[in-house]
Protein backbone atom coordinates (compact mmCIF):
# COMPACT_ATOMS: atom_id res chain seq x y z
CA UNK A 1 0.00 0.00 0.00
CA UNK A 2 1.32 3.42 -0.90
CA UNK A 3 1.51 6.05 1.79
CA UNK A 4 0.05 9.40 0.86
CA UNK A 5 1.78 12.67 1.58
CA UNK A 6 -0.08 15.73 2.78
CA UNK A 7 -0.45 16.80 -0.87
CA UNK A 8 -2.19 13.53 -1.78
CA UNK A 9 0.77 12.19 -3.76
CA UNK A 10 2.48 8.85 -3.07
CA UNK A 11 5.59 9.07 -0.88
CA UNK A 12 7.31 6.31 -2.82
CA UNK A 13 6.86 4.54 -6.08
CA UNK A 14 6.03 0.96 -6.91
CA UNK A 15 9.28 0.95 -8.92
CA UNK A 16 11.48 1.37 -5.85
CA UNK A 17 13.43 4.46 -4.97
CA UNK A 18 13.29 7.75 -6.82
CA UNK A 19 16.28 7.06 -9.10
CA UNK A 20 14.60 3.93 -10.51
CA UNK A 21 11.46 5.92 -11.16
CA UNK A 22 13.40 8.72 -12.89
CA UNK A 23 15.23 6.19 -15.09
CA UNK A 24 11.94 4.55 -16.11
CA UNK A 25 10.37 7.94 -16.78
CA UNK A 26 13.31 9.03 -18.93
CA UNK A 27 13.03 5.80 -20.94
CA UNK A 28 9.32 6.47 -21.52
CA UNK A 29 10.04 10.05 -22.59
CA UNK A 30 12.75 8.87 -25.01
CA UNK A 31 10.35 6.36 -26.60
CA UNK A 32 7.58 8.95 -26.80
CA UNK A 33 9.97 11.46 -28.41
CA UNK A 34 10.96 8.95 -31.07
CA UNK A 35 7.33 8.10 -31.80
CA UNK A 36 5.58 11.48 -31.41
CA UNK A 37 8.37 14.01 -31.83
CA UNK A 38 9.87 16.46 -29.35
CA UNK A 39 7.25 19.19 -29.84
CA UNK A 40 4.31 16.88 -29.17
CA UNK A 41 5.99 15.41 -26.07
CA UNK A 42 6.73 18.92 -24.80
CA UNK A 43 3.07 19.85 -25.34
CA UNK A 44 1.86 16.75 -23.47
CA UNK A 45 4.23 17.33 -20.55
CA UNK A 46 3.12 20.96 -20.34
CA UNK A 47 -0.55 19.87 -20.34
CA UNK A 48 0.03 17.23 -17.65
CA UNK A 49 2.06 19.49 -15.38
CA UNK A 50 -0.29 22.46 -15.70
CA UNK A 51 -1.75 23.45 -12.36
CA UNK A 52 -5.49 22.76 -12.18
CA UNK A 53 -7.56 25.91 -11.98
CA UNK A 54 -10.56 24.70 -10.00
CA UNK A 55 -13.06 27.56 -9.90
CA UNK A 56 -12.19 28.87 -13.36
CA UNK A 57 -12.61 25.44 -14.95
CA UNK A 58 -15.95 25.00 -13.17
CA UNK A 59 -17.11 28.41 -14.38
CA UNK A 60 -15.98 27.61 -17.95
CA UNK A 61 -17.97 24.36 -17.89
CA UNK A 62 -21.02 26.22 -16.58
CA UNK A 63 -20.78 28.95 -19.25
CA UNK A 64 -20.24 26.55 -22.14
CA UNK A 65 -22.85 24.10 -20.85
CA UNK A 66 -25.48 26.85 -20.64
CA UNK A 67 -24.61 28.02 -24.16
CA UNK A 68 -24.76 24.48 -25.59
CA UNK A 69 -28.11 23.84 -23.87
CA UNK A 70 -29.56 27.02 -25.41
CA UNK A 71 -28.05 26.22 -28.81
CA UNK A 72 -29.67 22.78 -28.75
CA UNK A 73 -33.07 24.46 -28.35
CA UNK A 74 -32.49 26.82 -31.26
CA UNK A 75 -31.20 30.36 -31.73
CA UNK A 76 -29.24 31.75 -28.77
CA UNK A 77 -29.58 35.31 -27.49
CA UNK A 78 -26.08 35.74 -26.09
CA UNK A 79 -26.88 38.99 -24.26
CA UNK A 80 -29.71 37.41 -22.26
CA UNK A 81 -27.66 34.29 -21.61
CA UNK A 82 -24.73 36.32 -20.31
CA UNK A 83 -26.99 38.42 -18.09
CA UNK A 84 -28.52 35.27 -16.62
CA UNK A 85 -25.08 33.73 -16.01
CA UNK A 86 -23.65 36.88 -14.43
CA UNK A 87 -26.45 37.07 -11.80
CA UNK A 88 -25.09 34.25 -9.65
CA UNK A 89 -21.42 35.23 -9.95
CA UNK A 90 -19.52 38.36 -8.98
CA UNK A 91 -18.02 38.65 -12.47
CA UNK A 92 -18.81 41.40 -14.96
CA UNK A 93 -21.19 40.42 -17.76
CA UNK A 94 -18.73 41.66 -20.40
CA UNK A 95 -16.03 39.38 -18.97
CA UNK A 96 -18.39 36.41 -19.17
CA UNK A 97 -19.28 37.34 -22.75
CA UNK A 98 -15.61 37.52 -23.75
CA UNK A 99 -14.94 34.19 -22.03
CA UNK A 100 -17.91 32.62 -23.82
CA UNK A 101 -16.48 33.75 -27.17
CA UNK A 102 -13.08 32.27 -26.28
CA UNK A 103 -14.68 29.00 -25.18
CA UNK A 104 -16.78 28.77 -28.36
CA UNK A 105 -13.72 29.44 -30.51
CA UNK A 106 -11.85 26.65 -28.69
CA UNK A 107 -14.84 24.30 -29.03
CA UNK A 108 -15.01 25.00 -32.78
CA UNK A 109 -11.26 24.43 -33.15
CA UNK A 110 -11.52 21.07 -31.39
CA UNK A 111 -14.49 20.06 -33.56
CA UNK A 112 -12.50 20.90 -36.71
CA UNK A 113 -9.53 18.89 -35.42
CA UNK A 114 -11.79 15.90 -34.74
CA UNK A 115 -13.33 16.16 -38.20
CA UNK A 116 -9.88 16.39 -39.82
CA UNK A 117 -8.72 13.37 -37.87
CA UNK A 118 -11.78 11.37 -38.92
CA UNK A 119 -11.16 12.27 -42.55
CA UNK A 120 -7.57 11.07 -42.25
CA UNK A 121 -8.56 7.83 -40.54
CA UNK A 122 -11.62 7.13 -42.71
CA UNK A 123 -11.00 8.76 -46.10
CA UNK A 124 -14.09 9.32 -48.18
CA UNK A 125 -14.67 6.80 -50.93
CA UNK A 126 -17.41 7.12 -53.48
CA UNK A 127 -20.20 4.66 -52.93
CA UNK A 128 -19.52 3.97 -49.27
CA UNK A 129 -22.34 6.20 -48.09
CA UNK A 130 -24.85 4.11 -50.01
CA UNK A 131 -23.47 0.83 -48.76
CA UNK A 132 -21.77 -0.08 -52.03
CA UNK A 133 -18.47 -1.92 -51.78
CA UNK A 134 -17.32 -0.93 -55.24
CA UNK A 135 -15.42 2.25 -56.07
CA UNK A 136 -17.41 3.89 -58.83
Amino acid sequence: MLKRSSRGLPDHSLLGDQTDFIAAFEACIREATLYLGADKVREIVKKVTKKPRGKQEELNRKILGAYNAEAAKGKVNITKLVERLSEGVDIDADAIKRQLHRLRREQDRRARQSADLLLKVYPYRRGTLLGSDSDI
